[in-house]
C-alpha cells in the first residue's frame, strides 16, 4: 500500500499531531546520526554498526570481554580475546614507514572470551603513534579514468572507487555488457559521490580493453589533462597521492606513463610496456595523437593493454615512464610477504580481490582517523610484534632474526608461468623463504563509530583457538 505526502497532512494540525511530528523527527534525526557502518563480509553493503555488542551491560569496563560481540566472528576453540587503544598524533616531521616502538603490544595475555570467565576492569595503557600530516583534498576534474567491465563487477567494485575517487570530479568512462539496466549503476555511483559515464559494447573483452584509449580520447573535456586505463580491481589509496605523482609530470608533453610486472616470467612472456593492472597515464598531448591515429592502429591483431604499447611506440616517438608508487603485484595466492615488506606506501595495487585477498575498502579505513598516509605504515613493538597497519599484526618466529626480517621480503607468493625466486629479484629483492613458524593476526573486519575506528584482527588456529585483536584508533 503506498501512502501519499497529502494523505498524511492534507488536514490542519492540532498541537497533539505536531507534537507527534516532532517526536518522529527527532527520531529520524537521531537515529541517522548514530548509525554508523560495518565493513563486514556482506556483499559490501551499509549495515548497522555492530557497536550495541561491546560495552552494551551498564556499567560494564570499555575493556572487558563481550561474548557476543566476538561471537560474530565465529572464533573456533578456546577463543582469545585482547584489545588496544592507539592514539594517532599528527607531525610535520618526516615519518619513516617502518618505526620502532619502546611499549609492547601485547602487555597481557590474550583473555578466554566464555562469558563465565570475569571480564577486566582496567585497560591497558594507551599507544601513541606518530603519523603524518593528512594530505589535503583534490580537485580531480583534471583526470579520467577509463574501465571495461561488466555490470556486476562494476556495482561491486564501486564502494572500493568511492574511497579515493569520491567527491574528486574525476570521471570513470565505462565500458560495460549491451541490455543491462543501468539505472542501479547510476544510483549506487550518485550516492557514492562517483561520477560514471556508462557505455554499452558488445565487442569481445581484450579488444574492447584497448578501445578504452579512443574512448577517453572522444571524450575528453577542456579541463582533462591526464587519462588513466586501469582494471576494475585497481586500487588507489588516496587521489591525493596519485595527484602529488601526476604533478611531477609536465602535463603539456607527451607522457606514456606505468610499470611493468614484477615477475620476470611475466615479462618475458607478454613484453614491456605499462601494464593497466597498476594503472596506465597519457598526457593530454599523447591521447590526442593517439586518438588520431587510432582507427588506422587498430587495424593491428594485438588487443590489451600490449596493442596500446605498440600503437604508442609505432605510431608515436613517446616511451614508457616508470613510476615507482604504481604496483601491478602479480603475486599468486598470498601476498603476505609484499604487505608486510612495507618498503613504500604505494600509489597504486592491483589483483587484491582476485588474485589473493586483501580487502582495500576495509585495509584502508583506518584513514577516517589518521588519513590515508598512514595506511600500510608500520610499527614494530618491543616485544617484538608488528602492525602493518590495516593488514596485519605478526611475530616472526625463531627461523628470521628481526634484522632478516627487516631486510628480505618474505617470498609468500606462489609459481605462476614458470615464475622462480630468481623471476622476482629484480623487482622486490632482497628475497627470503616462507616462513613456517610465523604467528599472524589477519585484518577480518572494521567498524567505523563514535570517532573511532575498530580494526578486528584474527589468527585462525584450530589447534589451539582463534584469537582476536581489537585495535581502537582515536586522534590523541
Amino acid at each position: 500500500m503506498s501512502i501519499s505526502k497529502d494523505g498524511i497532512f492534507a488536514r490542519p494540525a492540532t498541537r497533539q499531531r505536531k507534537r507527534f511530528r516532532l517526536i518522529v523527527l527527532f527520531v529520524v534525526v537521531a537515529g541517522f546520526f548514530l548509525f554508523s557502518y560495518n565493513f563486514s563480509n556482506r556483499g559490501g553493503q551499509f549495515i548497522p554498526s555492530i557497536s550495541s555488542y561491546t560495552g552494551s551491560t551498564p556499567g560494564s569496563p570499555p575493556c572487558g570481554v563481550d561474548p557476543a560481540f566476538v561471537s560474530n566472528y565465529e572464533l573456533r576453540g578456546d577463543a582469545k580475546y585482547i584489545r588496544r587503544e592507539i592514539h594517532a598524533k599528527f607531525t610535520r616531521r618526516d615519518v619513516p614507514i617502518s618505526i620502532p616502538m619502546d611499549v609492547n603490544l601485547f602487555d597481557a595475555q590474550p583473555r578466554s572470551f566464555r562469558a563465565e570467565i570475569a571480564p577486566s576492569t582496567t585497560c591497558p595503557p594507551v599507544i601513541t603513534v606518530e603519523v603524518p600530516q593528512p594530505l589535503p583534498s583534490v580537485d580531480a576534474s583534471h583526470i579520467d579514468f577509463a574501465i571495461s567491465t561488466t555490470m556486476e563487477r562494476l556495482m561491486d567494485s564501486m564502494d572500493a572507487f568511492s574511497v579515493w575517487a569520491s567527491n574528486t570530479n574525476t570521471r570513470f568512462l565505462t565500458f560495460i555488457e549491451p541490455g543491462v539496466d543501468q539505472r542501479q549503476a547510476q544510483r549506487k555511483a550518485q550516492s557514492l559521490g562517483l561520477n560514471i559515464e556508462l557505455f554499452e559494447s558488445d565487442v569481445d573483452y581484450e579488444n574492447r580493453y584497448s578501445l578504452l584509449v579512443k574512448l577517453l580520447a572522444d571524450n575528453a573535456r577542456p579541463e582533462t589533462k591526464w587519462s588513466c586505463i586501469m582494471d576494475d580491481d585497481t586500487f588507489y589509496l588516496s587521489m591525493a597521492r596519485l595527484a602529488n605523482m601526476l604533478s611531477q609530470y609536465d602535463e603539456t608533453k607527451p607522457h606514456y606513463i606505468g610499470t611493468v610486472t614484477e615477475s620476470d616470467a611475466q615479462l618475458s612472456m607478454f613484453g614491456i610496456f605499462a601494464y593497466g593492472g597498476a594503472g596506465m597515464f597519457f598526457s593530454r598531448p599523447l591521447l590526442n595523437e593517439l586518438g588520431a591515429i587510432w582507427d588506422e592502429c587498430d587495424a593491428g591483431t594485438d588487443h590489451g593493454d600490449g596493442k596500446i604499447a605498440h600503437c604508442v611506440y609505432q605510431y608515436t616517438r613517446t616511451k614508457m615512464e616508470m613510476a615507482e608508487g604504481l604496483h601491478q603485484l602479480d603475486l599468486m595466492n598470498d601476498a603476505s610477504g609484499w604487505f608486510e615488506a612495507a618498503r613504500m606506501v604505494p600509489v597504486s595495487l592491483h589483483h587484491w580481490k582476485s588474485w589473493f585477498q586483501a580487502d582495500m575498502v576495509k585495509l584502508s579505513a583506518v584513514r577516517e582517523i589518521c588519513g590515508t598516509d598512514c595506511v600500510l605504515r608500520q610499527w614494530k613493538f618491543a616485544d617484538g610484534w608488528i602492525l602493518t597497519n590495516g593488514y596485519s599484526v605478526i611475530h616472526h618466529g625463531a627461523s628470521v632474526s628481526e634484522e632478516e626480517g627487516a631486510f628480505a621480503m618474505e617470498r609468500t607468493w606462489d609459481d605462476l608461468n614458470g615464475s622462480t625466486d630468481e623471476s622476482f629479484v629484480r623487482t622486490l629483492g632482497p628475497l627470503r623463504p616462507k616462513e613456517e613458524d610465523k604467528i599472524s593476526y589477519r585484518l577480518e573486519d572494521v567498524i567505523i563509530e563514535g570517532g573511532q575506528v575498530r580494526q578486528i584482527y584474527i589468527r585462525r588456529n584450530e589447534q589451539q583457538g582463534d584469537e582476536l585483536l581489537e585495535l581502537v584508533w582515536r586522534l590523541a
